[in-house]
């Protein structure tokens, strides 16, 4: 029996970032608990460390978001979703995320304290020759760590979508309908954003959850990803047509549904790399979660009304051109409204790195 959920992950440095040699900011990681559809839950996290000098170690700081946010979202596994589904428990879920977080930077602080240098970074007016390595007050030493952080947990009777920063879940229905599960901030503006560094953290995270039953169907598929994708399009609403290109690719694949989301699989750093170049310099982190039974319905009715719709409006020479040559696997719009951006500019600007900063 073919599998009923698949999922994509890719992570690519940004283009900016290669040319003055600093290492990807971003993690990303799934987890499922086999490869039995009926085994739950499925989770998604993406964490974007912050990037700039004052956050030195902002990608161990995303490394160990990713990771947090699976072992405490996976612990709720054989917990009813009544009791996931309370917003008190969420919030402590959140608050259990940060502090889980800090444990793992403070351990990591204490193999690897922080250098003067790096120091001077997070206080570059006090005088630290006379200070102990200790002398910092832990929050200023986690701020090296700055990351933002997307959650997508995917249970049995219901959905968990968390976020802290920036960064987007894109969400497509069987209508190929799109909703963004987590609410704006509007606090996030330009380069500034929420952070896991910040006191009292898990009072900014922002959440959804959403119940699954005979009202409400899984989706067809989630789309997540770091700030560095948006922000590669001058149009918001071209980014949030990326998802139903992706959806279309799976669905017009002759071999079948799971083919084409192999052909994405193995197409998307290229295409992300590509938008990095042209787009934001930044790196970019895409998830793509799958329902392949949901992918079918909507191949079935919504996207063949489409395909039928434009081959009705094709003259006859080009629907016999069209069966004799086959339909080609397109690739995936990437930077179509973006491509005067100067890379080598944004390396040289390292004070003003194209990561997010906190608020």
């Amino acid at each position: 029996m073919s599998p009923q959920w698949r999922h994509v992950e890719k992570s690519v440095e940004g283009a900016s970032h290669k040319l003055c040699k600093k290492p990807n900011q971003d993690r990303i990681i799934f987890y499922s608990p086999s490869e039995n559809d009926s085994d739950f839950p499925r989770i998604m996290a993406i964490a974007d460390g912050h990037g700039s000098e004052k956050y030195s170690r902002s990608d161990k700081g995303a490394e160990f978001a990713v990771s947090t946010a699976i072992e405490l979202c996976k612990d709720l596994e054989n917990h009813p979703w009544d009791t996931i589904n309370d917003r008190k428990n969420i919030s402590l879920l959140c608050r259990k995320i940060v502090q889980k977080w800090r444990e793992k930077v403070d351990a990591d602080l204490q193999i690897s304290p922080l250098s003067d240098d790096e120091k001077r970074l997070i206080y570059p007016k006090k005088d630290l020759t006379t200070h102990k390595s200790n002398d910092l007050d832990i929050d200023g030493s986690i701020t090296a760590y700055g990351t933002t952080l997307l959650i997508t947990a995917i249970y049995s009777s219901g959905i968990l979508y968390i976020q802290i920063g920036d960064g987007d879940i894109l969400v497509f229905d069987k209508n190929g309908g799109l909703t963004k599960p987590i609410p704006e901030d509007d606090r996030l503006l330009g380069n500034e954003t929420t952070s896991m560094c910040q006191s009292e953290a898990w009072l900014d995270f922002r959440s959804l959850s959403v119940t699954i039953d005979d009202n409400a169907q899984f989706p067809v598929i989630i789309l997540m990803s770091s700030d560095g994708y948006k922000n590669s399009f001058s149009e918001e609403r071209v980014f949030n047509n990326i998802g139903l290109e992706l959806l279309h690719l799976m669905c017009k694949c002759p071999n079948g549904i799971n083919a084409g989301i192999d052909y994405i699989n193995d197409n998307l750093i290229n295409w992300l790399n590509t938008t990095s170049e042209k787009g934001s310099g930044d790196d970019i982190s895409v998830g793509i979660i799958c329902n392949i039974n949901q992918i079918e319905k909507y191949r079935d009715t919504v996207y063949s009304l489409k395909e039928q719709k434009k081959l009705e409006e094709l003259n006859l020479q080009e629907k016999l051109s069209l069966d004799q040559e086959g339909t080609p696997l397109p690739e995936l719009s990437v930077n179509p409204d973006n491509m005067e951006n100067d890379i080598a500019k944004k390396s040289s600007e390292s004070s003003s790195d194209s990561s997010s900063d906190p608020l």
